[in-house]
């Protein structure tokens, strides 16, 4: 049995030497041919193993990324070049090792050239029936160990295996004469294989030059993602901003200068940019170097940073399918998202809700407007996010399986914040029955208008239903006392006190959880598509009934106006 490595878990040994193993994606496998990749790393030292393998490993991820988008058919030049690379290889490979592990005997010489007899038929037998498996399994090891342009190596085309096939017979043809002490056979091999290698060379050496400025890409990339629907409307301000900080940190240069050691001063110098720079006076005027120079107060947080990034590795795929880069620079450069407390948005705790929800003061005194009331319930007793809630349409609230439920989508006008945010939640039991919602709704549904909350205006600036009722609610956290003694407390913690609550259910699995909050969780692989077959009568039953009333006294709510009496 090999020995497993505790890290990587793609390395483990053999005797004393380690090996490298990597698993074929499934949608690749027909593609590659394969449903591994493994290989020698000729060292039995753990440190210089985990050291290659972790190299080979980048390399391989790289590598499937990019066979899914890999041309059907490869030029006849590609090929001679894909062909002489693999030979030089090979020959390289043997060069290094009879130095570094030189036979010392006759016998174990014997022995290696009866192995490389065995491999030179059993290639000639390949080439004769059409069964190309060690030129596969060898072509691949070479472009993952070489991490070489995937855009031509990884063709699945057979005419590529029969030739790299071929320049391994002939790389193990040298290899024999070699051990037999010949060593003028190679120059006649080497000679067909000289001519593309050279041209290989200079093709790499001489680049096509490409002028595009960063603000021209992110103008044509931004144009195809508006075009092809993949931005949403309400959107398209936030996606753009995240880009448009390539521009302004790297003063807008040419695509074609961007390397990974810039992509790494940019992230550098990112971190030390402040929160919201185009509406601070204090910020919005100054260059990239005057900001580096100042005491930023709020810099941007790690998750606004690994957004920009993960922003900009994304146009730059699409620059790579244009041929205006080779590589994918901005991958490996996001920072580890850990939360600082000012990053943090606290539930609110049994003390705060009391303050809240039971002033001293009549109810409608603080609730002033229907919108004000139902959005906060909505999302204190469904855990809904503020803009689910405010954007909600009448259609989005119908019967179905005994159950009045919410229906959460992005339809229309409305957006979400993923896919997994896309359910329906039966109401909550206090919802439905002590505060009487479905006849808010139905009142709301005789004046003829399609939105809940018609008074909820669509913002320009923000194109968010929400923003209204959120500054109302920040306010009233503030007036009660509440932010005095915890800053990080907001509209936003209603939800998380919701989620609070519903994590701590004994006995319910955490796909009916996700199912009702709507979290887009990383340490679940759960599909968002299966969430949304979740009947209402079965999330009621296992969550939702299960919740509670939150410690407050629904009696003094429902003196609202708002509430309609039974």
């Amino acid at each position: 049995m090999p020995e497993l490595a505790r890290s990587p878990n793609h390395l483990f040994r053999r005797g004393t030497t380690y090996y490298f193993r990597l698993a074929i994606p499934m949608h690749l496998r027909n593609i590659i041919g394969q449903r591994e990749i493994r290989m020698s790393l000729g060292t039995s030292y753990l440190y210089q193993a985990r050291r290659i393998a972790s190299r080979l490993h980048s390399n391989g991820l790289e590598f499937f990324r990019e066979v899914e988008n890999m041309p059907k058919d490869i030029t006849k030049q590609k090929l001679k070049e894909l062909k002489a690379h693999f030979f030089h290889d090979q020959i390289m490979i043997d060069e290094a090792l009879r130095l570094k592990l030189p036979h010392r005997s006759q016998l174990t010489l014997q022995q290696s050239m009866e192995s490389l007899e065995e491999l030179k038929k059993e290639l000639h037998l390949e080439m004769a029936s059409g069964q190309l498996m060690t030129g596969k399994a060898k072509l691949l090891k070479h472009l993952v160990y070489n991490s070489l342009d995937p855009a031509l190596d990884g063709v699945a085309d057979e005419k590529i295996y029969l030739e790299i096939t071929k320049a391994l017979a002939d790389a193990v043809e040298v290899m024999l004469h070699r051990k037999q002490g010949d060593f003028n056979f190679e120059e006649t091999v080497m000679e067909k294989y000289t001519i593309q290698q050279k041209q290989a060379t200079e093709a790499k050496a001489t680049p096509t030059p490409k002028t595009m400025k960063v603000s021209e890409l992110i103008k044509k990339f931004s144009d195809n993602r508006i075009n092809s629907g993949r931005w949403k409307e309400n959107d398209i301000s936030t996606y753009q901003g995240r880009l448009n900080w390539l521009t302004f940190i790297t003063n807008d240069v040419d695509v074609s200068k961007i390397d990974f050691a810039l992509m790494e001063d940019f992230r550098d110098k990112l971190t030390r940019m402040p929160q919201n720079r185009k509406r601070l006076k204090a910020y919005k005027d100054l260059t990239v170097e005057e900001i580096l120079a100042c005491d930023v107060e709020k810099p941007l947080t790690s998750g606004g940073i690994n957004n920009i990034i993960g922003g900009i590795g994304t146009m730059f795929d699409y620059a790579i399918k244009l041929e205006e880069m080779d590589r994918n620079f901005a991958k490996g450069l996001k920072v580890k998202e850990k939360k600082s407390p000012d990053e943090k948005r606290y539930p609110f705790t049994q003390e705060d809700l009391h303050a809240l929800f039971h002033p001293h003061e009549h109810i409608d005194r603080v609730f002033n407007r229907p919108e004000r009331f139902w959005v906060s319930m909505l999302c204190l007793l469904q855990g809904m996010r503020l803009e689910e809630a405010a954007q909600l349409h009448l259609d989005d609230i119908y019967e179905q399986n005994g159950h009045i439920v919410i229906d959460i989508n992005d339809k229309e006008e409305k957006s979400t914040k993923n896919a997994p945010s896309q359910r329906v939640l039966p109401l909550h039991p206090i919802l439905r029955d002590t505060l009487n919602f479905p006849a808010f709704v139905a009142k709301v549904r005789r004046t003829k208008t399609k939105r809940l909350f018609p008074a909820l205006k669509h913002t320009a600036k923000r194109k968010k239903y929400g923003n209204a009722v959120g500054a109302w609610f920040n306010r009233l956290v503030k007036s009660t006392g509440v932010k005095e003694t915890d800053k990080n407390k907001s509209q936003h913690s209603l939800r998380h006190t919701f989620i609070g609550i519903v994590d701590h259910l004994e006995g319910v699995e955490d796909k009916y959880i996700v199912g009702v909050t709507g979290h887009s969780r990383k340490e679940t692989s759960i599909d968002p598509a299966y969430l949304k077959k979740f009947a209402p009568d079965v999330l009621y039953d296992l969550v939702v009934s299960k919740i509670g009333n939150f410690g407050l006294d629904w009696d003094k709510i429902t003196e609202s106006k708002f509430v309609a009496k039974k």
